[in-house]
């Protein structure tokens, strides 16, 4: 049944055409340059010579020490995404949902009298991925379809030959090849008897055990993982009636637990969870490159329309559904709105120094222009679930400083 739902053919691969490609590429809301497109992506599929358009892109946003890989001939990206669909079909993530995942942690941490928490993360996860090691899992592979096969062998030895390393970050099969390549790792690890709670997105991961001197969840762990992958440097905190209180952060959430728990006279540790530090910087850091952008363009709607952007929520489509987020949807699990009073403060003192950093003292704004950017107040629209929506192209122009 698996390998029948990865057939690549006219039908699958308009089926892949998603309704942001249509605003991208117009030229597809014509049906004969779109069938001719997919027949280009059939065509590319059965070349065993086809050479595909892989470029490099140095991004200069929140990951700008990343080197990153896109292809600029959409019907090659449209057969690259069929084969991603391909291959998270074959290995399904468990979790894959970030808010349950926080609410099944947070939740397993309340009770029992021990536990071992685990904070892993993989050093350099997608570029230290062997590519032999890489080559022969995608061979051996008994879910994945010939063809898929052959593709991301072809895809991974053009990048391989070309001078890259692991996997092509930023190309569609990336991130599933991630996870697949790990697969093995997350049905050992959350089957083992003392495993309370395990959770991995990609190189991001978190592990609770019994804490019980039989305990050996986190040695299996290490043994399972595969060849030539290395480990940071992983932090233990320990939960018991010694130590009861820890914080740690993980998936954008600082998680603090405190207080002993006695399942015998049911008592339970208080879990409390607040947005991290670094989700907290990654949104002042798009509030100060907005301001910066703003002292070249002198756009002042665009202006507001990126600090509205930041601190409102949307209804945004996904295939055949939809799903929601912004400020409080993307953080809705933290139990007050304290910490978004800091992304305030940050404004304000925007406002009031004319700046700060490098741009301090050139931020030139009138009283009115000030009053209008300190109405949109981020805390007020987390606590309201304030909703904005902007067009496809607005949104573009929006988001593209931060890119």
């Amino acid at each position: 049944m698996i390998l029948r739902e990865q057939t690549i053919s006219f039908s699958t691969l308009d089926k892949s055409i998603y309704r942001g490609d249509f605003h991208k590429h117009e030229y597809l809301k014509e049906k004969l340059y779109r069938e001719e497109c997919v027949l280009q992506s059939l065509e590319a599929a059965s070349d065993r010579e086809h050479r595909f358009t892989i470029e490099e892109i140095k991004k200069n946003g929140d990951d700008s020490d990343k080197v990153g890989y896109f292809l600029p001939l959409f019907y090659e990206k449209l057969l690259v995404r069929k084969c991603a669909k391909n291959i998270s079909k074959a290995f399904p993530i468990r979790s894959i949902d970030r808010e349950r995942a926080i609410r099944e942690l947070a939740s397993c941490l309340r009770w029992g009298p021990h536990q071992s928490v685990y904070r892993v993360d993989i050093k350099s996860f997608y570029e230290s991925i062997n590519h032999l090691d890489l080559i022969n899992f995608i061979k051996e592979s008994g879910r994945l379809s010939g063809l898929t096969k052959d593709i991301l062998i072809r895809i991974l030895n053009q990048y391989w030959n070309a001078g890259g390393t692991g996997l092509p970050r930023g190309l569609e099969i990336a991130n599933p090849l991630a996870n697949a390549y790990l697969y093995e790792v997350d049905e050992i690890i959350s089957k083992q008897e003392h495993c309370l709670f395990y959770c991995r997105f990609v190189d991001d991961i978190i592990i609770v055990s019994s804490g019980l001197p039989e305990d050996n969840v986190y040695k299996q762990f290490k043994k399972s993982m595969p060849g030539r992958l290395k480990l940071n440097t992983s932090k233990t905190l320990v939960l018991d009636k010694k130590h009861t209180k820890i914080e740690f952060p993980f998936l954008g959430y600082s998680i603090e637990v405190d207080g002993a728990s006695n399942q015998d006279t049911k008592k339970f540790r208080s879990v409390s969870l607040h947005i991290s530090d670094s989700r907290l910087k990654k949104i002042k850091s798009r509030i100060y490159k907005s301001f910066e952008k703003y002292l070249v363009e002198k756009d002042f709607e665009l202006l507001t329309d990126r600090l509205t952007f930041l601190s409102s929520n949307r209804t945004n489509k996904r295939g055949k559904g939809k799903y929601k987020s912004g400020i409080f949807y993307s953080n809705r699990q933290v139990d007050s709105s304290k910490s978004i009073k800091s992304i305030d403060k940050y404004i304000y003192a925007l406002i009031k120094n004319d700046g700060v950093g490098p741009i301090q003292g050139r931020l030139v704004l009138s009283n009115n222009e000030k009053q209008k950017i300190l109405s949109i107040n981020f805390e007020n629209r987390f606590n309201t679930k304030f909703h904005y929506k902007y067009n496809y192209h607005r949104s573009k122009e929006i988001v593209k400083v931060w890119e």
